[in-house]
């Protein structure tokens, strides 16, 4: 890559690498939150399971305990 650093050609460079690294920043967090959010939105999900299963356990042994006493 042919690069005059003299003038016009450098200014422009120059706005070229700080656009690449202003985008690559955007990109970069953007994609952090995503993942965070996203790992987030799994661990919030797996707690809910969680506790629905242990809602349906509570209901099977609340539903034995009213069998054997009947």
């Amino acid at each position: 890559m042919y690069i005059v650093l003299t003038g016009i050609n450098f200014i422009n460079l120059d706005m070229f690498l700080f656009n690449d690294l202003f985008y690559f920043l955007y990109i970069y967090q953007f994609m952090l939150n995503f993942f965070i959010g996203f790992d987030r939105l799994l661990s919030l999900s797996k707690q809910y399971m969680f506790r629905i299963q242990q809602k349906g356990e509570a209901r099977r042994r609340k539903k034995r305990r009213s069998k054997i006493r009947n």
